[in-house]
């Protein structure tokens, strides 16, 4: 919100409320501020009580990334109760029946709602598939592209359970220190490495966030 120039009831909109009064509501009685008195006051942060961690090392870039072929399932509700594996493997079911060509198939998730702001009954998650081609939408299973563009691209080794600190530490430090102005794009994951087979300690995460 505070690095972008979409109007505060653009914003409202995009994430899923009714109306900007709605935003507004729910924004004050989470952080005891506006959304318009936060953008404007550059010195108050809302994150720094939660999980913001400065100790917290990430690898970090940015580059251009071009646009990128993906199949993906929609789902809708709290990211941490989401079943990733059983949607993966519906869209891995997808790629053998269509016989599409396999690629690097690697797994990703595009996440489009913040869970500080948005009712978790209204997140949105796409959970997707890169594949070297495009496909034809078929079912619940879609096909789109991840936009080509600057991204600022950071990779996480750790547990999947402090991925909210890790993102509130991006926000939150890293982003404002590289002086980085976000694109309107959501936020993307790719994962490295399958938790089957890998300890938590060991899980390695690229996160992509669009910037200018």
């Amino acid at each position: 919100m505070r690095y972008s120039d979409l109007p505060i009831a653009d914003i409202a909109y995009r994430i899923g409320y009714s109306s900007p009064s709605s935003l507004s509501k729910v924004f004050r009685q989470f952080y005891g501020i506006s959304p318009l008195a936060y953008r404007n006051n550059k010195n108050f942060v809302i994150m720094r009580p939660a999980i913001i961690r400065p100790d917290l090392k990430l690898e970090k870039e940015v580059r251009n990334v071009p646009a990128r072929d993906l199949i993906y399932i929609r789902l809708t509700g709290d990211y941490k109760l989401n079943d990733y594996a059983g949607t993966w493997g519906r869209l891995y079911q997808f790629v053998m029946e269509q016989e599409l060509p396999m690629g690097e198939c690697s797994p990703l998730c595009i996440y489009h709602d913040d869970p500080k702001v948005t009712p978790t009954d209204k997140l949105r998650t796409d959970v997707c598939m890169v594949l070297p081609c495009n496909a034809t939408p078929k079912g619940e299973i879609g096909y789109k592209q991840l936009p080509a563009g600057r991204y600022a691209i950071f990779l996480y080794k750790g547990t999947y359970e402090n991925l909210q600190a890790v993102y509130d530490t991006i926000y939150g430090k890293y982003l404002p220190e590289m002086e980085c102005t976000l694109r309107d794009e959501a936020s993307a994951e790719r994962y490295l490495n399958n938790p089957r087979d890998t300890a938590p300690e060991d899980l390695l995460t690229e996160i992509y966030i669009p910037v200018e």
